[in-house]
């Protein structure tokens, strides 16, 4: 196995790793962090905002496993394999790992809007 490790901060660390037949995983771990950090950092790999539903309080140790070829901060993972040689879904890993459900929905969130930038002048 080969990989990289991105340091991710309140997240311990974010591996890629490609297994011995080309697929890449993504780990996600932390240990003693909130459920909804871990909701902060999930739209990068499902490609929407994902909001804490859960209710949970407290701090959790968690590792979530799921194939780069579904998540959207993966580009270019792509292969022709067979569905059952990707490995676990990021949309099912929750599930599967954590007995947690994404489930798609709409609820309010704050968004940010910039409708104007001028590069600043010199004085």
């Amino acid at each position: 196995m080969s990989g990289s490790r991105v340091h991710f901060s309140p997240w311990r660390v974010i591996t890629a790793v490609t297994s011995h037949n080309g697929i890449a995983t993504i780990k996600i771990s932390s240990s003693s962090h909130a459920i909804t950090d871990l909701a902060e950092i999930l739209p990068r790999h499902v490609g929407r905002v994902v909001v804490d539903q859960t209710g949970l309080r407290g701090n959790f140790t968690v590792g979530l496993r799921f194939s780069a070829e579904d998540s959207p901060s993966s580009p270019g993972t792509t292969t022709n394999s067979p569905v059952e040689e990707r490995g676990t879904s990021i949309f099912t890993a929750p599930r599967e790992q954590l007995g947690l459900e994404l489930k798609s929905g709409k609820a309010p969130v704050d968004v940010l809007v910039i409708d104007h930038v001028e590069l600043p002048t010199e004085n």
